[in-house]
């Protein structure tokens, strides 16, 4: 598999491939965001988190009305949602300069991808292990953010020989 995408980066030419990273990197963060937005914030930001979060804060539950709480747990799901499209949005700003031909962009978009790669296949990992189950969203994620450091890696062994 890594000859194949050796032989792949090799016909490409660097300033065609740092357009397609930065392509392939933010359609992988989009994934990252939609499967945030749509599946985690939902499935951890509930009633019972909620519900938690006052208790410690020593809140009284039941002088709240029903309307209050749904209202804080829509404003929490926004505001973190909001969080991530920011980072997004950052990102998108780095990927264009990246595309522009920055040096200093490369360095953090092959550095982004890195750590991407790596918390995408922890979480696959881990997903596998406790639900037996495979999460497609980060699956592709990954492929995508894997694909962009190797032809970083491809392309920066080529200019080092």
């Amino acid at each position: 598999m890594i000859n194949y995408l050796n032989d792949y980066f090799a016909t490409l030419k660097y300033s065609r491939f740092t357009k397609y990273a930065s392509l392939v990197s933010f359609f992988s963060d989009l994934i990252i965001l939609f499967y945030l937005n749509n599946v985690l914030i939902s499935k951890y930001l509930n009633k019972s988190f909620l519900y938690n979060i006052f208790l410690i804060q020593g809140i009284n539950l039941n002088s709240l009305p029903q309307h209050e709480l749904e209202n804080y747990l829509s404003m929490m799901r926004n505001n973190v949602s909001l969080i991530f499209w920011i980072i997004l949005i950052y990102n998108s700003i780095i990927y264009l300069c990246n595309i522009k031909g920055y040096h200093w962009a490369e360095k953090y978009v092959r550095g982004y991808v890195l750590t991407g790669s790596l918390l995408s296949v922890i979480e696959i990992v881990l997903t596998l292990a406790f639900s037996y189950s495979i999460n497609f969203y980060t699956l592709f994620a990954a492929l995508g953010y894997i694909w962009v450091y190797l032809g970083f890696r491809h392309f920066k062994e080529k200019v080092e020989r």
